[in-house]
């Protein structure tokens, strides 16, 4: 019997205060959960664990066996919230080889923003965030046009300090990043 993209689980791999939050948010769309953590997680909240109970790996996500054990054949997407962006890219790499088909997203820092960008191009279905960024769009947002002001020196010290992989410095501000995040939240509603 083979599992729907659209039934599977979804499978959180770093399970910190950034992973739990991701957990907290998807227990609203009833599904399937799973989790890889290094060492038994602090809860931070007491329903994880009993959501968790029973569908929590211990290990290496980078791990094929840790990820097969954690159901990522059938899942519908793969949340990779390690703090350590490398070994984030590393585990997307090992999932797209063990789940072609499924939906990953991966937490990565502000220096690592051309290989991500460069993962995005060349592996589908793959979404990298940086929660720094993320934040700094929806502080922005929330401001509203009319209070932001022009990108200041800092700005554009940021924008040149991380190159893109051609050596170009990169075009956006912050105040003007937009996260290009696709993953569609169809992805977690109940199938009927």
């Amino acid at each position: 019997m083979t599992v729907e993209p659209s039934q599977g689980p979804v499978l959180v791999c770093g399970l910190g205060s950034l992973g739990q939050t991701c957990l907290l948010r998807l227990l609203d769309f009833g599904v399937p959960l799973w989790g890889i953590d290094l060492v038994p997680p602090v809860w931070e909240h007491p329903d994880l664990e009993t959501v968790l109970a029973g569908r929590l790996v211990l290990g290496d996500m980078r791990s094929p066996r840790n990820l097969s054990r954690a159901a990522v054949s059938a899942a519908r997407a793969v949340l990779l919230m390690s703090s350590r962006s490398s070994v984030n890219f590393e585990a997307a790499l090992q999932v797209r080889l063990l789940n072609p088909t499924t939906q990953i997203v991966v937490r990565s820092s502000t220096p690592q923003t051309s290989l991500g960008a460069l993962m995005e191009r060349r592996l589908p279905g793959i979404a990298v965030v940086d929660p720094l960024l993320l934040t700094a769009s929806a502080v922005a947002q929330a401001l509203g046009p009319s209070d932001l002001q022009p990108p200041s020196r800092r700005d554009r010290q940021l924008q040149n300090r991380y190159p893109t992989l051609d050596g170009e410095p990169q075009s956006e501000s912050l105040y003007a990043w937009q996260p290009r995040v696709n993953v569609s939240l169809s992805l977690f509603a109940p199938s009927p």
